[in-house]
């Protein structure tokens, strides 16, 4: 499946984001919709470990204002 972009709004990792946006729609559909953060947080974590995606779970953002 191709994802399609106009110049103005271009995917940069099409796939990568594709799959991502896949393994969310997984964790929602095994969990349905009353769990916690916490639990979607959890699910999505194992799914992304079990596909070999690096990723870094809440991290802090400094603001500088």
């Amino acid at each position: 499946m191709r994802i399609h972009t106009n110049d103005t709004n271009k995917i940069i990792y099409p796939e990568l984001s594709y799959k991502i946006t896949g393994l969310c729609y997984k964790v929602q559909n095994e969990l349905e919709r009353f769990c916690r953060e916490k639990q979607y947080s959890d699910a999505l974590e194992i799914k992304l470990k079990q596909n070999n995606i690096k990723y870094e779970r809440e991290k802090i953002i400094i603001n500088d204002y």
